[in-house]
């Protein structure tokens, strides 16, 4: 376990303990970073007792990230403590939603994802862009 203040650093990302079994991560979460950043987080999370993680910097993640918060996740509840999941970025609640194991982790505040301010980045066709003509066309089969 570390005390408050300390930190460690894998491929641009890091964790960082801001108290006792609260934990900060920052950056991306992804296959680059996971391994370094997996066993800083098991030396720093807190067997039974209660453990946060903040993801408000948290840029990307992929599957690894994922399963880096699972086995944490199980880590903690082996041991008989909770981990609870702040400020979860959409990238991610997307990504545990479609994954199906959104019901596994505890998390106690989601990260709106912030709209588009470029209207030429919404698809043709959508709301956001709704002044151009959507150029698809139904095909009918032949008869």
């Amino acid at each position: 376990m570390r005390a408050a203040g300390e930190s460690a650093t894998a491929e641009h990302a890091a964790i960082e303990c801001v108290a006792s079994g609260c934990l900060r991560l920052r950056g991306p979460l992804d296959f680059a970073s996971v391994a370094e950043l997996w066993q800083a987080g098991r030396r720093m999370l807190v067997p039974e007792a209660l453990n946060e993680i903040d993801l408000a910097a948290v840029e990307r993640t992929d599957s690894a990230g994922v399963a880096l918060l699972l086995e944490w996740h199980r880590a903690v509840e082996a041991a008989g403590g909770t981990l609870r999941l702040r400020h979860v970025p959409a990238q991610l609640q997307a990504i545990l939603r479609a994954s199906g194991v959104e019901a596994l982790l505890t998390i106690v505040e989601v990260q709106e994802a912030p709209p588009p301010t470029d209207p030429s980045s919404f698809p043709a066709g959508t709301a956001g862009n709704a002044g151009e003509r959507d150029e698809r066309r139904a095909v009918e089969a032949p008869d």
